[in-house]
């Protein structure tokens, strides 16, 4: 016997934003959440002469809207200030057309400061609080929605040159809250990253690589989990 489950949510974005001066810049967007989760149980027997196969599955699709508001502002030279907002409405889980849960889409509040005074170099430092329980209504008694404190930190800073233009440096640190757990604690994840970019025909193009160190641990238990995590792009600057 074999379950499959699959799924996702995916987040389709439309925005406009507006330049104020050489100092300030603000945005509006609007959101709309869907996707869908299929589950497929499979059985199958070792004698297919006497037994059949059986297949049964489910599929549960998500659809809800927000609205978010943020901007950036420019503090002193070299050091920037950015806070986004998003409001969520209504969000739901159907079954064949047919409402079987409903939650909110969690609020979010977010904020960074930049810092770019250093020629060749950026550094920001930031926070998201995520409202998870805004869909605890749409959770199994046996789950449990956090709200979630995430804090990050990274660091970007020209290196060695290639070819006449400087290799790019990174480094960055993130802590983060899962959203769901089966316990009253939520489940931690730490990620420490590095990476390298390296320019291709000077500045039309880039390669970058990245290496992380992701570490999950749930407060008052045993359980722990860990990864290496290697990511690859390509930037093209038309």
């Amino acid at each position: 016997e074999q379950l499959t489950m699959r799924g996702a949510i995916g987040d389709i974005r439309g925005a406009v934003g507006w330049q104020i001066g050489n100092w300030a810049r603000v945005g509006l967007g609007g959101h709309i959440f869907t996707g869908e989760n299929t589950g497929v149980r499979e059985r199958t027997f070792a004698d297919t002469l006497r037994f059949g196969s059986t297949l049964d599955s489910s599929r549960v699709t998500y659809i809800g809207t927000a609205v978010s508001i943020g901007g950036e502002v420019r503090l002193f030279k070299g050091l920037a200030a950015a806070a986004s907002y998003r409001a969520g409405n209504r969000f739901e889980a159907r079954i064949r057309d047919t409402t079987r849960a409903a939650g909110n889409v969690p609020a979010r509040l977010g904020g960074t400061l930049r810092y770019d005074g250093i020629p060749g170099s950026s550094f920001a430092v930031g926070f998201e609080q995520v409202n998870w329980s805004d869909m605890q209504s749409m959770a199994s008694a046996r789950t449990r929605a956090h709200d979630a404190l995430n804090l990050f930190g990274g660091a970007e800073v020209a290196g060695p040159r290639l070819r006449g233009v400087p290799l790019l440096l990174r480094a960055g640190y993130a802590r983060t809250d899962l959203p769901f757990s089966t316990t009253s604690s939520p489940v931690r994840e730490i990620r420490l990253s590095g990476g390298l970019g390296f320019p291709v025909a000077r500045d039309a193009a880039a390669i970058d690589f990245s290496l992380q160190r992701a570490t999950r641990s749930l407060a008052g238990s045993a359980a722990r989990e860990s990864a290496w995590l290697l990511g690859v792009g390509i930037q093209v600057r038309p």
